[in-house]
Order: structure tokens, then C-alpha cells, then sequence
């Protein structure tokens, strides 16, 4: 498989090189590496005779996952139905948040788990809801201690979460990446962009726009080092009480 995209991290480069894409051990150190070892492509998993956006890819998207490596998500609609994917590693990229669309149920999410993450990155969606509306795309529900690698939410469009839309309950979890993305809840109620409790230490959060929420960044009493920097946020609505920060 020809990898499509030019900007995937180590690709000719030395196995050391790509280790964040690559489950510890997997593949000796000093060895070249070759696109189909760093990720797979979603189209090889879809139904045959799917209908964009419409027919549930959500098995396709779990079989891929279940290959240990990146997804790559190719430029499409893509409806997603039921329970949120539970990964150790929610490694998932698509092609551009203007290009690739993730249709979700009302209250759904795309990643709900509830364990420790190994790492996590996902980047360059476009999440939206087939009523309108969803719960959120990212949620991690595990209260212990979750100190193990970069968590990456790059690149991505949010519209119309009711929830938070990128949150952990973890009493730690550092390491945290969140670049580049635009936020636009539901409301000015119930919606939160970012809810990270707990210890955040070294958590970089730039560059993003927050446009509609209640709280555009949540972060628990006990969070340390937190970095919000280069951060635009704007009130849709009026005649509510908002919280930026």
C-alpha cells in the first residue's frame, strides 16, 4: 500500500525515528522502515458497497485499529454508530479536517475508553453530528494515574458537541498536545472545548479557536504547568454566562 500522505513522521527514516507510531519493540532499532509498517488505510477495511456517511463504518474503523498501527482515513464521510472505540493506542489521521467528515450518533463519541492510554493522536477530522449534535469526539474515563506518552489532538474541527469535546478523568495525565484545532459547541450550557482534571503538567494548548461553549478550557484545581498560549476565544452567543479559561 502506497502511503497518501507526504507528512507522516518517519517515513525513510530509521525505526527510531518513528517509535511514537510503533507499539515498544515492535520493530528492531537501526531497521529501515517502509509505509505499510507505520499505519493502514481505512478504505482497506470499509463494507463493499457502502454508502458515504450513511452505512455505519464503525467496524471498519475497529478492524483497523486493530492492527497495532496508525489508521489513515482517506477523504470521505464516514457515519459512526454506537459505542466509542476503547484503545490502549487511538492512533487515527485523516487526510484534512476539510476532507474527511465524522458523522456521529447524538451523545455519541469517536474514542470513549476506559483504561490507560499508551499514547494517543488524533488529527485532521472534521467531527459533526447526524442530528446536528453529538457528545464529543475525544473521552477517556479512567481515574487513575495515566502518565505514559503524548497525547495528540491536532488539526480537527468540532462542531456541535453537547459535552466536552476533548476530556479525561484522570487524577494525571501530563503530556497533553491539543494544536491547531477549531471549537464550536452545541451551546453556551452544557458545551466545554478542552476538561482536563487532575495533574497536567507540560500541557501545551495553542493555537486554537474556541467559538461556542460554556467553557471553552476546564482545567481541575491540583492541574500544574498547564501552557495555553496563542488561543482565540469568541462568544457565539449572548445572554449566557461563559467561562474562557
Amino acid at each position: 500500500m502506497t502511503d497518501p500522505r507526504s507528512r507522516q513522521r518517519g517515513l525513510g527514516m530509521p525505526a527510531a525515528s518513528a517509535q511514537e507510531d510503533l507499539e515498544e519493540g515492535a520493530i528492531p532499532p537501526g531497521t529501515f522502515v517502509t509505509p505499510a509498517q507505520l499505519l493502514v488505510n481505512l478504505s482497506d477495511y470499509l463494507a463493499a458497497g457502502r454508502t458515504p456517511g450513511t452505512t455505519n463504518d464503525r467496524a471498519a474503523f475497529i478492524a483497523a485499529a486493530a492492527t497495532g498501527k496508525k489508521v489513515f482515513v482517506p477523504a470521505g464521510q464516514y457515519r459512526f454508530s454506537g459505542a466509542g472505540l476503547d484503545l490502549s493506542r487511538p492512533l487515527f489521521e485523516a487526510a484534512s479536517r476539510d476532507d474527511v467528515d465524522i458523522i456521529l450518533d447524538a451523545g455519541g463519541y469517536f474514542i470513549d475508553s476506559n483504561q490507560q492510554w499508551l499514547s494517543m493522536d488524533i488529527r485532521g477530522f472534521n467531527f459533526s453530528g447526524v442530528a446536528g449534535t453529538y457528545g464529543g469526539a475525544v473521552r477517556n474515563r479512567f481515574t487513575g494515574t495515566n502518565v505514559q506518552n503524548e497525547y495528540i489532538f491536532s488539526e480537527n474541527r468540532c462542531i456541535g458537541y453537547t459535552g466536552a469535546c476533548v476530556s479525561h478523568n484522570s487524577s494525571d495525565m501530563p503530556l497533553w498536545r491539543v494544536r491547531d484545532n477549531y471549537f464550536q459547541g452545541a451551546n453556551s450550557t452544557t458545551s466545554i472545548g478542552l476538561a482536563f482534571p487532575g495533574g497536567t503538567d507540560t500541557d501545551i494548548i495553542s493555537g486554537n479557536d474556541f467559538t461556542l461553549d460554556a467553557v471553552h478550557i476546564q482545567l481541575g484545581v491540583g492541574g500544574n504547568n498547564a501552557y495555553p498560549s496563542d488561543n482565540s476565544f469568541l462568544d457565539f452567543a449572548s445572554g449566557t454566562t461563559r467561562v474562557a479559561l
